[in-house]
């Protein structure tokens, strides 16, 4: 059995955040960071989310997946559906 990580997705900066390890994951400086806190230079709306499941403990892993299935802007306001592909 998989532990599975909850994660909130910010479509608009790209960022994830694992509740569960209170981390966010984000791009900057060409490689994928890992932080309890987002730089000064990163704002999220804390409304606009969707959720997703994971098995993997490195949600960007799957990123251009996730990309291609929850563009930016193109989000319903607080989605709570669950991503549902290759990485469930």
């Amino acid at each position: 059995y998989r532990a599975k990580h909850h994660y909130r997705y910010y479509p608009s900066p790209q960022v994830y955040y694992d509740s569960g390890r209170e981390a966010y994951f984000y791009y900057e400086g060409g490689r994928w960071q890992v932080s309890v806190s987002l730089p000064s230079s990163i704002h999220i709306d804390v409304n606009d989310y969707v959720r997703l499941d994971m098995d993997a403990d490195e949600p960007y892993h799957y990123h251009s997946d996730v990309v291609k299935r929850y563009p930016p802007g193109k989000q319903k306001k607080k989605s709570k559906g669950k991503g549902k592909g290759k990485w469930d």
